[in-house]
């Protein structure tokens, strides 16, 4: 493989395998960092008839940031992805524990940075089983504006939001796919059959079935759970989750967009697992995670009907089966993985796009340091290796934790849940210093785990569930409640619709029809 850094008049190519939106994003974000160097060329080569997984159409502030810096404007994808705005993720029925049987996990606002340090010390005092509120529905602005449906912009531009969104994944891979396609991006309409490697490991070229030959310098690898280069060719171990995360399986209906859509994710827990509900303009994206150890796939689809008050001939169900978990090395030789080819960790915050924003950005800051011979490429992929390993476990851990303090006794599977011991050594140091009283934001720092997650998150989690001590002498303090939620009530008003608001984002030509 030629040297990057010293063949600036040779072209360098590298190839994306896959499409979707992992795919495409990839591409896109490859364009943007080369976009100073005319050497580098970007292809990717997709099979036409891959189907889009479906799972997954919910993204954190991440994504709207990373939209922003790539230039795609909301006005060029939302209204033809059916999307709508996501201010955060409602938490139904997780805990029995009277007064948290929901909390609202926020993307915090600047409105809510002055709140912050008394949701802290209520919440520290609480941990001490002292008297305090410490519920986080009682501090943040976006659970309000979620349950009214806003847009997340606000008349007063002092208040900045942040925000996610919810999207069709398949308008949405089909979209990035335009995008890229008008900027540069050279598409390989072909379906990958065999790859072919050197001496040394590295891969050598592709066969489509077509009876092309693809090379190039570098591969990435987006043919999603097949992992065709990464797993099958170059034999990266895969990494399971299944003893802390046993959930393996989710059930999917849709059903008739609702009219005034709220701007949240609804995650609630139900006997055997837990339902999505995520609202789009043209439809309602709604599933049930389960584990196959506990039920049938049969039953599930019964429970989640009867959530949703559908009859068996009511919308068609779709089943879906993974295993969480990750590679053991998501960049060897001349490869590097992305997006479910890598890993996939079930989808109760959103974080399956952030995961591929991670990858990307710090296998091209990696890559181009081992190039231009800053450090060894051994080194840098053993760095590498290890950074994205720490993404997925932390974020895993987190994802963990939703379970671990659940306080449902209503089936096998919560129990067994609460009871997990198989839980990571970082994790369990935490529960430990909560269930202690001890200093959170303190460990969080010393750990570096709060470029995983916020602190505000742990507590809001930790709290919302009411994992807490002597539970009853929880005490709002009505007065400021009283003022805040006075505040809030004029803020929700000087933000739009959302619906309104997406309808006026673009002319309506531009809409696409369901």
């Amino acid at each position: 493989m030629q040297n990057f850094a010293t063949h600036h008049t040779t072209p360098f190519k590298l190839l994306i395998v896959g499409g979707g939106t992992a795919g495409w994003l990839t591409a896109l974000m490859l364009a943007w960092h080369f976009r100073q160097q005319p050497w580098v060329q970007i292809e990717l080569v997709e099979a036409p008839d891959i189907a889009t997984i479906g799972v997954g159409e919910g993204s954190t502030p991440a994504l709207t940031r990373l939209f922003r810096q790539l230039e795609i404007a909301e006005a060029d994808w939302m209204p033809a992805c059916q999307a709508t705005y996501k201010n955060g993720i409602q938490f139904s029925h997780w805990s029995t524990i009277p007064g948290y049987q929901h909390y609202f996990h926020p993307f915090p606002s600047s409105e809510d940075n002055a709140v912050l340090p008394e949701f802290f010390r209520q919440v520290r005092a609480a941990q001490q089983a002292q008297p305090s509120d410490a519920h986080p529905d009682s501090f943040f602005l976006q659970s309000q504006l979620a349950k009214a449906g806003k847009a997340p912009f606000c008349a007063d531009h002092y208040i900045q939001l942040q925000y996610g969104y919810h999207f069709d994944a398949g308008l949405l891979g089909q979209c990035l796919k335009k995008i890229a396609i008008k900027r540069g991006i050279a598409y390989r309409p072909f379906k990958v059959t065999d790859v072919q490697c050197f001496s040394d490991g590295a891969i050598a070229q592709l066969h489509t079935a077509e009876g092309e030959t693809l090379t190039a310098d570098f591969y990435l690898d987006c043919t999603g759970f097949a992992s065709k280069l990464m797993r099958q060719t170059l034999g990266s171990k895969f990494h399971s989750y299944q003893q802390m995360l046993p959930n393996n399986a989710a059930v999917t209906i849709a059903t008739q967009a609702k009219s005034q859509p709220l701007s949240q994710t609804t995650a609630t827990a139900l006997r055997h697992g837990w339902s999505w509900q995520i609202p789009l303009q043209h439809r309602t994206g709604n599933g049930y995670v389960f584990s196959q150890d506990f039920i049938s796939a049969d039953i599930a689809e019964t429970e989640l009907r009867q959530h949703l008050g559908l009859s068996e001939q009511q919308g068609s169900s779709r089943l879906l089966k993974f295993e969480s978990g990750r590679l053991q090395r998501h960049w060897q030789h001349n490869c590097v993985a992305v997006g479910l080819s890598q890993g996939f960790i079930e989808p109760l915050e959103a974080t399956a796009l952030y995961l591929v924003q991670q990858t990307v950005s710090h296998f091209l800051l990696y890559w181009q340091q081992s190039q231009y011979q800053c450090r060894g490429e051994l080194a840098a992929r053993s760095e590498y290796n290890l950074l994205i390993n720490n993404y997925f476990d932390r974020i895993a851990d987190y994802i963990v934790l939703h379970y671990k303090t659940n306080s449902r006794t209503d089936s096998a599977y919560w129990q067994h849940n609460r009871k997990l011991e198989f839980i990571s050594p970082e994790l369990r140091q935490l529960l430990q210093c909560w269930q202690s009283g001890g200093d959170l934001p303190a460990l969080l720092a010393r750990k570096r785990l709060e470029k995983y997650y916020h602190a505000v998150s742990w507590y809001c989690l930790l709290a919302g569930t009411g994992y807490l001590p002597e539970r009853s002498q929880q005490q709002c303090r009505v007065e400021q409640q009283q003022l805040r939620l006075q505040r809030w009530q004029q803020l929700v008003t000087l933000c739009p619709d959302q619906l309104e608001y997406l309808h006026q984002l673009a002319p309506s030509d531009r809409l696409v029809t369901p």
